[in-house]
C-alpha cells in the first residue's frame, strides 16, 4: 500500500513536470514563429499527444504500481525550418562599341542584368539563354514517443518558381512555370507503424513575348515584377499513401474511404471488397500499403475557376467545407461527444451570427438539437460547453480562411484566363502558396479534407461548364504482404 501511494506520487509529480516542460516548450522561440504561421498547428498536435498520454497512464498504472523498476518515459521534439534557394544563369553578348552595350557592361560587372532584359536590343544586347530559379520551402515536426509508443508528424510546403527567357525573332519569349506544393506524414504506432502520407500540387505555366526594345510586356514598371501574360497550363494532382504494417480488415474499409469519395466504388462495393478480402485472408492482412493518384485536365480546371467567382466561389467553398467536415462528426456514435458540434456547425442560424457579429457572438449559443434520426428516438436538446464553442469558432474561423484564400486565387487567374490581362507572377505565386498553407489547418478537422473539399467545388463548378471529355482521372492501387513474402496488388481506375 505504501509503495503504491509513493508511485502515485511519483508518477502524478512526473506529468506535472511534464505538463509545466510541454507548456515552456510550446512558448519557447520555434513554437511562437510556427504560431504566427499558418502551416501547422502544434498547439493541436501536443494536445491530442496529451490525452494519448493520459489514456497510456491509465491503462498501464496498475503494471507500473506492481514493478518498481519501470520508468515511464518521454521524449518529445519540435523542430520548425525556413529556407529559400535562388539560382540564376544568363548567358549575354554585349556591343561594347555601342554607349549602350558600355553601360550594360558595367552594370552586369557588379551583377545587374535587369536593364538587359528590359530595355533587350539586339544593336548592343544578344541574349543567348536565361534561367532563374526560386525555391521557398517551410517545414515543421513534432515527435513524440511515450513507452515505446511512437508519433511523427510532418508538414512540408514547397513552391518552386522558374523563369526561363528564350531568344526568338524579334523578341524574348519568357516563359514562367511556378509548382506549389503541401506534403503531410504521419506515423504513429508501437510495434507496429502506420502511415498517412499526402501531397496536394498547383502547377501553372504561363508565357510573355516582349518585343525588341520593349518592356511593357515583360515587366511591370511600377513595381519591376515580371509578368504572366497568357496561362498555359493549370494543373493540380493529389497523391496519397496509407501504409500499416499489421492491418485488420476493419481498418482497412477506413482507408478505402477515399476509394468511395472517387467513385472507384460505392459504399455497398466497398463493403463487398473488404469481405471478400477477409475470406481471402482468413489468418490477416499483415502488411498493407495502398495509394491513390488523382490527376485533373488541365482545360477542365481552367474551365471549373472560370465559371464560378467572387462571392458564388466564397459561398460554394465554405458550404462545401460545413458538409464534408459536419458528416463526419454526426456521423459519429451518439456516445460521442464531438457529434453535438457537428451538429452546431451545421446550423445556419451559427453561421449567421458569425458572419454579422463575428467569431465571439458565438458564445451565445448554449444549445443544440439532436434530431430524431440521430438520437433514435425524439429531439434531444444538448449543452455546448466552453470548449465545444472554442472548437465552432476555429471551424468556422477556418471556413472563412480557406474560402477567402481559394477567391484570392482565382481572382488573379480569371484575369489571366478570362480579362486576358497581364499578371505579375509575384502575386499568383503568393496567391497560390496562401491557399496551399491551409491544408494543414483544414485536415485537423477530417482526414483529406482539403482535397476533398477542393476536388467537389470542382466538380460543382464544371456543371456551369460541362464537358465532352473525362475532367478527372483517379486510381488506387493495394498492395497486401499477408505472409511478409507474396505480395497481392488490386488496382482500380476511373475518368470521369
Amino acid at each position: 500500500m505504501c509503495r503504491s501511494f509513493r508511485l502515485q506520487a511519483l508518477l502524478a509529480t512526473f506529468l506535472a513536470l511534464f505538463v509545466c516542460f510541454a507548456a515552456s516548450a510550446v512558448h519557447a522561440g520555434p513554437f511562437d514563429k510556427i504560431k504566427k504561421s499558418e502551416l501547422n498547428d502544434a498547439f493541436e498536435d501536443l494536445q491530442k499527444s496529451l490525452k494519448r498520454i493520459k489514456d497510456f497512464k491509465n491503462a498501464w498504472y496498475a503494471r507500473i504500481t506492481e514493478a518498481v523498476s519501470d520508468k515511464f518515459t518521454l521524449d518529445l521534439h519540435y523542430a520548425y525550418t525556413q529556407a529559400s534557394r535562388d539560382q540564376k544563369l544568363i548567358d549575354v553578348e554585349l556591343n561594347l562599341n555601342r554607349a549602350e552595350g558600355r553601360e550594360l557592361a558595367l552594370a552586369a560587372a557588379v551583377g545587374d542584368f535587369s536593364d538587359v532584359l528590359e530595355s533587350y536590343n539586339t544593336n548592343y544586347a544578344r541574349i543567348n539563354d536565361a534561367v532563374f530559379t526560386r525555391k521557398l520551402e517551410r517545414s515543421a515536426q513534432l515527435q513524440i514517443n511515450v513507452m515505446g509508443w511512437g508519433y511523427d508528424s510532418l508538414k512540408q510546403l514547397t513552391q518552386n518558381v522558374e523563369h526561363a527567357i528564350e531568344p526568338g525573332s524579334g523578341g524574348l519569349l519568357h516563359v514562367y512555370a511556378t509548382e506549389t506544393s503541401i506534403k503531410q506524414r504521419v506515423t504513429k504506432g508501437r510495434k507496429f507503424k502506420e502511415t498517412v502520407e499526402s501531397n496536394f500540387l498547383l502547377r501553372a505555366v504561363g508565357e510573355t513575348f516582349q518585343h525588341e526594345g520593349d518592356s511593357s510586356n515583360a515587366v511591370d514598371r511600377t513595381t519591376r515584377q515580371y509578368l504572366l501574360q497568357t496561362l498555359g497550363n493549370l494543373a493540380a494532382q493529389y497523391d496519397l499513401l496509407e501504409s500499416d504494417e499489421c492491418a485488420s480488415v476493419e481498418e482497412l474499409k477506413h482507408y478505402l474511404d477515399l476509394a468511395e469519395f472517387l467513385g472507384l466504388f460505392d459504399k455497398q462495393s466497398r463493403e463487398a471488397f473488404a469481405g471478400d478480402l477477409a475470406r481471402q485472408f482468413p489468418g490477416g492482412l499483415g502488411k498493407v500499403k495502398i495509394s491513390y493518384i488523382v490527376r485533373y485536365d488541365n482545360t477542365a480546371l481552367c474551365d471549373a475557376l472560370g465559371a464560378v467567382s467572387g462571392d458564388e466561389l466564397r459561398e460554394l467553398a465554405r458550404q462545401t467545407m460545413r458538409k464534408l467536415i459536419g458528416a463526419k462528426y454526426t456521423g459519429m456514435k451518439q456516445t460521442a461527444h464531438l457529434a453535438r458540434v457537428g451538429f452546431a456547425y451545421l446550423s445556419p442560424s451559427l453561421h449567421a451570427v458569425y458572419d454579422q457579429e463575428g467569431f465571439t457572438a458565438l458564445r451565445q449559443f448554449k444549445t443544440v438539437t439532436l434530431p430524431a434520426w440521430f438520437t433514435g428516438g425524439e429531439p434531444m436538446k444538448v449543452g455546448l460547453s466552453s470548449s465545444d464553442i472554442q472548437f465552432l469558432i476555429t471551424l468556422c474561423n477556418t471556413e472563412k480562411s480557406y474560402a477567402d484564400r481559394l477567391v484570392k486565387l482565382d481572382k488573379v487567374l480569371d484575369r489571366a484566363l478570362k480579362e486576358k490581362k497581364p499578371i505579375p507572377l509575384d502575386e499568383l505565386k503568393e496567391a497560390a502558396r496562401e491557399f496551399a498553407e491551409m491544408a494543414d489547418d483544414v485536415d485537423e478537422w477530417r482526414e483529406n479534407a482539403f482535397f476533398a473539399i477542393f476536388d467537389k467545388i470542382v466538380e460543382a463548378a464544371l456543371k456551369k461548364a460541362p464537358r465532352d471529355k473525362p475532367a478527372r482521372e483517379s486510381a488506387m492501387v493495394l498492395e497486401i504482404t499477408s505472409d511478409g513474402a507474396n505480395k497481392v496488388t488490386k488496382a482500380l481506375t476511373r475518368r470521369n
